[in-house]
């Protein structure tokens, strides 16, 4: 599952649905991702056939945009998700901090 290109929603995951040890859900419509809390980040820990809507709480999230960088890096370098109705001027004005952490030669 290519979560960092096909991912369009998320939330936090509705325990009362599946049997499930997951924090967070992304994905599609058709199958999601499920990640549980290490430390400071989100590691994946299970991939199921099944709607995003039907896994989370109220409301769904909409991803506007996901960025990649590889693990040791600390800027992001590349996007590999921008929804069409979405800039990144947009996400920098609704998130300032996030202009510190893109790779400015690569996406802005």
């Amino acid at each position: 599952m290519n979560i960092h290109k096909t991912a369009k929603m998320a939330g936090d995951f509705e325990s009362s649905h599946k049997v499930l040890l997951s924090d967070k859900i992304a994905g599609t419509t058709t199958a999601v991702m499920g990640f549980i809390r290490d430390d400071k980040y989100f590691v994946p820990n299970t991939v199921i056939k099944d709607d995003v809507r039907q896994l989370v709480r109220k409301p769904t999230l909409v991803i506007s945009a996901i960025f990649v960088k590889p693990h040791k890096q600390l800027l992001y370098s590349e996007i590999s998700f921008l929804r069409r109705d979405t800039t990144i001027e947009q996400i920098i004005k609704i998130i300032p901090d996030i202009k510190y952490k893109l790779s400015s030669s690569n996406i802005i």
